[in-house]
């Protein structure tokens, strides 16, 4: 899916499809920085660019998603999965109302899929978190999460110049699953 996407920005300069890529759902962060610097742009500027168009969609989100929960709910078909589909976010969403705004800051900064802006926003409007404070945490997780998805592509790069791609996606898979092992451990520790 993220290929469509960047093919249908191809025209653009680099910089601006990492721009538009980081603001889309699908692709964000996670795809927009590695591709950038892929595509030529230095990792800082790749990261710069990716995290400015990571943060457009905050505002309109933001305030998008009372609207389409008040038209859904006005939709006799569409109220029972609508909020089913609440209550079960809001259920999943206790550990980060628990943690508050640190909790937003760290979901939404931790690049793995179904993390990041757009999910943020969803996660905030259901546990009722103050627009604004919301914005200034998704900003501060698009930068943290923007900083490990860089780190992690200048090490890949690097990695691949001077080993071999093979060493490259080895050393990326090996990271990848340690962070989900990490990630279980405090999941089952806190349980």
């Amino acid at each position: 899916m993220s290929e469509t996407v960047f093919s249908f920005l191809s025209g653009l300069p680099m910089n601006w499809i990492v721009f538009f890529a980081a603001a889309i759902p699908i692709t964000e962060l996670r795809a927009a920085i590695p591709f950038g610097v892929a595509g030529g742009l230095p990792p800082l500027q790749a990261y710069v660019w990716g995290v400015l168009g990571n943060l457009l969609p905050i505002p309109l989100i933001l305030g998008m998603w009372p609207l389409i929960y008040k038209i859904c709910d006005r939709i006799p078909f569409l109220r029972r999965p609508l909020h089913r589909f609440v209550d079960k976010a809001r259920d999943k969403g206790k550990t980060i109302e628990r943690k508050g705004t640190i909790g937003l800051i760290l979901f939404v900064g931790i690049p793995l899929p179904v993390t990041g802006v757009w999910t943020g926003s969803l996660v905030s409007f259901l546990l009722s978190l103050r627009p604004l404070r919301a914005a200034a945490a998704m900003t501060l997780g698009a930068m943290i999460s923007g900083t490990i998805v860089t780190l992690i592509t200048v090490g890949f790069v690097n990695v691949a110049g001077s080993a071999g791609a093979a060493a490259a996606v080895a050393a990326l898979i090996v990271f990848f699953i340690a962070v989900w092992l990490i990630c279980r451990f405090v999941k089952k520790k806190k349980s």
